[in-house]
């Protein structure tokens, strides 16, 4: 793909994987919302049921966004909302993020997304110290969340685990492919497999 300058309107051109064409981004995802695939290959890792505590009970339509790269949140975000129809808050950063929630509970007003969706390399602290942060706050205790990170290391699974992760998505992610692996991975833990039989 080339470099673009998104501040000025000049978008950069990507490979799409679906048609083989070289677009800009909303034009991957304008055609392939219209000529919508059934699957998407990816390689995202889905926590086993029993591991997460916090678990979906509805549909997934709001989702707060933390991600401080603004190219990868343009992208994200028309993928998320173009394709996924999900409502977005993004914010740069974790006290971004905390800002925006406490704000809205001083001033009694709705804030509940369904979804945390982090990155995990942000500026001032880590992705899972901002859902540390996120999760003390009233009402906002068992929202569930998903990391999009370039770094996944075995060590640290069970770290994501303890704080009621649902799952990974690496990066550099397909925005083809995004909101269909968030979705895949939101109905896993809302729909779990039945126990075996003893």
């Amino acid at each position: 793909h080339q470099t673009g300058q998104w501040a000025k309107g000049l978008l950069p051109l990507y490979n799409c994987s679906i048609c083989g064409t070289t677009r800009t981004i909303p034009n991957i995802l304008e055609f392939n919302r219209r000529f919508y695939l059934n699957e998407f290959k990816s390689n995202r890792l889905v926590f086993k049921q029993t591991d997460v505590p916090p678990q979906p009970r509805h549909k997934l339509v709001k989702i707060l966004y933390v991600e401080d790269d603004q190219d990868i949140q343009t992208v994200a975000k028309m993928a998320l909302e173009m394709l996924g129809g999900f409502e977005l808050e993004v914010c740069g950063d974790g006290y971004q993020a905390l800002e925006k929630a406490q704000e809205a509970q001083r001033a009694n007003q709705s804030f509940d997304p369904d979804l945390f969706l982090l990155d995990m390399m942000i500026p001032g602290m880590t992705g899972i110290q901002t859902l540390d942060r996120l999760r003390a706050l009233p009402g906002l205790e068992k929202v569930p969340a998903i990391f999009m990170t370039a770094k996944i290391q075995n060590h640290e699974i069970e770290a994501y685990k303890r704080q009621g992760v649902l799952g990974l998505i690496p990066k550099p992610f397909d925005p083809m492919a995004l909101a269909n692996d968030i979705n895949s991975i939101w109905q896993t833990h809302a729909n779990p497999p039945p126990l075996a039989d003893a």
